[in-house]
């Protein structure tokens, strides 16, 4: 295999890719109604992490918009020019009133105002060599656009052009970052006022054309939660009364605590102030278009250039979109992606069962068997490989009290006589449990059910991040076993993707150690849900199957213990749990809260559970304190009540190699 386009699916952070996305980036399937130049104030833009909001707003901002790898470019664009910072977040959290006093504000204004004047000298550089359509507009130029008349005497320097505005910005930086670092020796900076300084910069780029007169610029902040509390009320303020000509809008994690406060009285208010959008706020379906579209883009060194010329154009430019909704359109690419990532359904991985010795020993000898009260009747009854299903959901319905062996036989027998499958219809919801039963309990570290595309794009969750990263670890395990011409797109055998799961699952599990300054301690919760929940597949009645998520016995989530809700926190923003509205039907407001979460379903083959969001439980306020914060014994204790016979305390043994000793900070 090209060991090329392995590296291409390695790149799945933002910071991989140039500044220019155009080509690269695929715009969502909801772009019509997420579309930032639709929007003529302030927009908060939120998603999980890896969800793509970096690359959205680089979408958006001069060097995607007049990349020079456009052509016919409308000179409408410039009405609306897109400028991006991302805060060195060392620095901005040094600056603090408890270190600078009053002077804080200045420098912080500063370092915005530094970083958005290198954005104009790339702004008019992009503008001098982007590709317009024919008009009148005279973009070569603009690069002699001059600087305000005050310009120099405010900020003690001698330029001419904004265009040279990038050498006296890294200059600047240098100068304050030195400043800061140490008052007593540096000469102090200038601070003249950033808005005013910028508002001057607007209006010299206003004066240069009939087609700039009213161009209005967007200084989008990404990572915004990044930035102090008391930074993100000093920007509300330029939110709250700022002019039409420089917009702020900002990206953040999606739960983050981020601030609405103004340094006044007044708060951003949603619709008046600032509309809010969620870059993971579209259907199932809609993801699974948008990964396919993405995976023939990372596919392209195997497929036709001048196909993929055509195709990139399509997937980038919003003038288009229509195009990708077309429902021929989505089946092809469906068709290509699970083409690559093909998958098996439940009935065959039953099948595959009574082709393993090993699994079909396990469900005659360690499910049906154990369960069998007469004498007369052997497991050889309630098993036929011919009806693998059936003979599976046997050997769960024998260990249900509610069910009688004989009755049971008599249905099966009336199967394999006249194939008429009625009777267990109704049991084919618990056939995933069973399966994973089945591999549970024979140790099998690779599990058929998590393969396919559809399946997989459901373990991602809408997070193109999660998606990528598996399609990478597929092709690394492929190469192991295989080797493929530069020209050949793979199909991945399931056996594979399953490894590549397992593996990838693995691997994210460990990672939760580096989300955040508590990643410690969401490792202990994340391996105590999985754990608990894989206790719970292990009943072998699966009464009730596949759960996997969870409410929590308190009326508001305000009402638990600060380090829990601490805690709980970080979970959500670090996308470790998924927080769901939950039941609306419940019988009473009092009994729980009204949200419920779910262990990220990319951690699922790393413990064997399900990544189906099927059954609840619900855990009292005290059980959650015990597994997010409770000692190794405390643990124990708590999950020995949901030992069945077939689980032993020594199954326990690898939670503490897995858990060590909780920080007693939080």
């Amino acid at each position: 295999m090209n060991s090329e386009l392995i590296k291409i699916f390695a790149k799945n952070r933002a910071e991989e890719f140039p500044i220019d996305v155009w080509g690269e980036y695929v715009l969502p399937p909801n772009y019509q109604s997420i579309n930032l130049f639709n929007f003529d104030k302030a927009v908060m833009v939120e998603g999980g992490r890896g969800s793509g909001k970096t690359m959205f707003l680089r979408y958006h901002c001069h060097d995607t918009r007049f990349s020079n790898k456009r052509e016919n470019v409308a000179v409408r664009e410039v009405r609306k020019i897109g400028l991006y910072l991302r805060p060195d977040t060392h620095f901005c959290s040094s600056i603090t009133e408890e270190i600078y006093g009053a002077s804080w504000k200045k420098i912080f204004s500063k370092y915005i105002l530094i970083n958005v004047l290198r954005e104009f000298s790339s702004v008019v550089n992009n503008i001098s060599q982007c590709n317009f359509e024919k008009s009148n507009f005279p973009s070569k130029s603009i690069i002699n656009l001059e600087l305000p008349r005050k310009f120099n005497d405010r900020m003690r320097t001698n330029l001419t052009y904004i265009s040279e505005l990038g050498t006296l910005s890294d200059e600047l930086l240098a100068e304050l970052n030195d400043w800061v670092s140490d008052p007593d020796y540096f000469e102090k900076p200038v601070f003249p006022d950033t808005r005013s300084i910028l508002k001057s910069i607007i209006e010299s780029f206003r004066d240069f054309s009939e087609h700039t007169k009213s161009t209005a610029f967007t200084l989008y902040i990404d990572e915004y939660e990044n930035l102090t509390t008391e930074q993100q009320e000093l920007i509300n303020d330029w939110i709250k009364h700022g002019a039409d000509d420089l917009i702020i809008s900002s990206a953040y994690k999606k739960h983050a605590n981020v601030s609405r406060s103004t340094s006044g009285k007044e708060s951003l208010v949603l619709r008046n102030d600032y509309r809010k959008i969620d870059l993971e706020d579209f259907s199932t379906n809609e993801f699974k278009v948008f990964a396919a579209e993405i995976l023939i883009l990372k596919l392209q060194g195997c497929v036709e250039e001048s196909f993929i010329n055509e195709y990139r154009k399509l997937l980038c430019d919003e003038s288009l979109i229509n195009h990708r909704l077309d429902n021929n359109y989505s089946e092809n690419l469906l068709a290509f992606a699970n083409n690559f990532l093909p998958s098996i359904s439940y009935e065959d991985v039953a099948k595959g069962v009574f082709q393993d010795k090993t699994l079909e020993k396990r469900l005659r000898d360690f499910l049906v068997k154990p369960a069998l009260h007469s004498t007369k009747l052997t497991p050889e009854l309630f098993i036929d490989s011919r009806f693998p299903v059936e003979s599976i959901l046997n050997g769960i319905l024998l260990n249900r009290p509610s069910q009688s062996e004989k009755y049971i036989l008599e249905k099966f027998d009336e199967l394999k006589k006249s194939g008429d499958n009625t009777f267990y219809k109704s049991y084919t919801d618990v056939l995933v449990g069973a399966l994973l039963w089945i591999y549970i309990s024979a140790g099998r570290r690779t599990i058929p059910i998590y393969s396919g595309f559809d399946r997989i794009c459901l373990m991602a969750r809408s997070n193109m991040r999660h998606f990528l990263e598996f399609c990478h670890q597929c092709l690394v395990e492929y190469k192991r076993f295989s080797e493929l011409s530069e020209t050949v797109i793979p199909s991945i055998p399931v056996s594979i993707q399953a490894l590549a799961a397992r593996k990838n699952s693995e691997l994210e599990v460990a990672k939760v150690v580096e989300l955040g300054r508590w990643g410690n301690n969401l490792r202990f919760i994340v391996n105590r849900l999985g754990l608990f929940f894989q206790l719970l597949q292990k009943r072998k009645s699966q009464s009730e199957p596949e759960i996997v998520h969870f409410g929590i016995e308190v009326t508001s989530v305000e009402m638990l213990p600060e380090n829990i809700k601490l805690l709980l926190s970080e979970l959500k923003i670090w996308s470790v749990l998924i927080e769901y509205q939950g039941d609306t039907k419940r019988k009473s407001h009092l009994d729980f809260t009204s949200y419920e979460y779910m262990l990220h379903p990319m951690f699922s083959p790393n413990f064997s559970i399900s990544f189906r969001k099927i059954r609840k439980h619900t855990f009292s306020v005290k059980d959650i304190e015990i597994i997010f914060c409770g000692s190794e014994d405390d643990f124990i204790t708590f999950c020995k009540p949901y030992l069945n016979k077939s689980t032993s305390e020594s199954d326990f043994s690898s939670a503490r190699e897995m858990q060590g000793t909780l920080f007693d900070e939080i």
